[in-house]
């Protein structure tokens, strides 16, 4: 029987719990191509080579890891402690593995840098945006609180050595 041809998407996915689970080292066309059972020639009909995987992949993380959680805040909460409070739950709910994997990445392949850059910069324009939208802070209040909150957290993300924490 015939297996479903994979999809962009699902390639992508798998290729970020690899990155997840095994670090930039262990995120190699072999490895993608075994986790998935299929050759080479299957993932070469959706990326052109290994940085257009790498491209495809922190795409996919910024969508999973950023775009997604502000949509589901934005959409599921009217106040601001609201969407504090979901924001912080979905921040937390992150594989911590594949938000320090990602830049662990990223170091290895300088030419990617940019990618993991706009994902910073999205995230601390979402929380200017709710600081001033919600809360009234002034514009260089709120970029000076949200540029703090956002580097507490990333260094939570490395101080932090078991990613199944419970809180």
């Amino acid at each position: 029987m015939k297996r479903p041809r994979l999809s962009r998407e699902d390639w992508t996915d798998l290729a970020l719990k690899i990155l997840g689970d095994n670090g930039p080292e262990g995120l190699t066309v072999e490895a993608v191509c075994k986790a998935a059972e299929r050759t080479r020639g299957s993932l070469y009909h959706h990326f052109a080579d290994i940085d257009a995987l790498l491209i495809g992949v922190l795409e996919r993380w910024r969508e999973k890891h950023t775009d997604d959680v502000i949509e589901t805040v934005e959409r599921n909460r009217t106040s601001l402690a609201g969407k504090a409070m979901s924001l912080n739950t979905l921040a937390f709910s992150l594989d911590s593995n594949v938000e320090r994997n990602a830049r662990r990445l990223v170091a290895r392949r300088p030419q990617l840098r940019h990618l993991v850059a706009d994902v910073d910069a999205r995230r601390i324009r979402y929380l200017v945006e709710l600081m001033q939208r919600d809360a009234g802070i002034e514009q260089v209040q709120a970029e000076l609180l949200a540029q703090i909150e956002y580097a507490a957290w990333i260094g939570f993300l490395h101080l932090e050595p078991e990613p199944d924490r419970k809180r």
